[in-house]
């Protein structure tokens, strides 16, 4: 099964711009400039790859949910709460020249029994 829902644009979106299920999902050079509760979420087997991605404001920037995500060269700010979840036996979470600031909470939280996760 696949699923990419966009919901909303700029920060009329309720729950995450991008949602993704069961789906293989390539971002390059894709800005997020919002009041979503997230940015991207991904859940159920879920396999995100994002290369120098911008997500600037909103509640979350990205939450991974039993899922596998490469993040390279991204940039995360001014989240109301946390920049980068990982939770719920998330497969894998790799982080490479990421950049994540201002968040309020926390930039990165991984929890849950998350098997994986590397920040370079």
């Amino acid at each position: 099964m696949k699923k990419i829902s966009v919901y909303g644009e700029k920060d009329d979106c309720f729950i995450a711009a991008i949602t993704c299920e069961h789906t293989v999902i390539n971002m390059l050079e894709c800005s997020f400039v919002s009041k979503c509760i997230y940015s991207l979420c991904c859940y159920e087997s879920c396999k995100l790859y994002c290369k120098r991605c911008r997500s600037v404001g909103g509640f979350g920037g990205v939450i991974i949910i039993k899922s596998h995500a490469r993040l390279t060269d991204c940039f995360i700010s001014e989240m109301d709460d946390m920049g980068i979840v990982a939770k719920d036996d998330t497969e894998m979470i790799k982080l490479k020249h990421c950049t994540v600031t201002k968040c309020k909470v926390q930039g990165l939280l991984v929890y849950g029994g998350t098997k994986i996760a590397k920040v370079k």
